[in-house]
């Protein structure tokens, strides 16, 4: 009885918590940011993080922002600090508005705000692959722009930057 005393008053208080948190309401996301980024917002840029990597402020808070379908080289790797700087000159002093896409998930596994991200009205996760300094990357899914991210990637390709990365598992043909 002394043993399972202890065991029997865990599994209570384990139940107890374990409703509770299933009946209490949760709290939403600071401003529900998926919505707010459906309605295609302005937001405030703070800073560049890498080659396909944004800091910005969405309804004040800041956010870390992935490009979708595009994957630049990293730290330490030949082209970086030029893919980091070529988003940069794509996005800083421009107005920013942002774009999910639809069966995409909303953040990956770092919490980062997976989204096309538009300067000026000029899609930047396209134009990086215009630029060179990736491919579209196809490694978790299509675009439903596809068609301008290849096109991209035709003029893309005549820079040659991006041969780094070629070897990436892409996917598509």
């Amino acid at each position: 009885m002394r043993r399972t005393l202890p065991v029997i008053v865990l599994l209570v208080a384990l139940a107890s918590w374990t409703v509770r948190e299933w009946t209490l309401p949760r709290e939403a996301p600071p401003a529900d940011t998926l919505q707010y980024v459906r309605e295609r917002p302005r937001v405030e840029y703070v800073r560049t993080v890498d080659g396909d990597t944004l800091v910005v402020k969405v309804n004040g808070k800041e956010e870390r922002l992935r490009l979708l379908f595009i994957n630049t080289v990293e730290r330490g790797e030949p082209g970086y600090k030029e893919a980091s700087d070529a988003l940069r000159g794509l996005v800083e002093g421009k107005t920013l508005s942002l774009e999910h896409e639809e069966g995409e998930p909303e953040r990956d596994r770092y919490g980062r705000l997976l989204v096309y991200v538009y300067a000026d009205g000029l899609n930047t996760n396209v134009e990086m692959v215009r630029l060179g300094w990736t491919r579209y990357w196809t490694k978790y899914g299509r675009s439903s722009k596809e068609a301008e991210f290849l096109k991209a990637e035709a003029e893309g390709r005549k820079r040659g930057r991006y041969t780094v990365r070629e070897a990436g598992s892409n996917g598509h043909k």
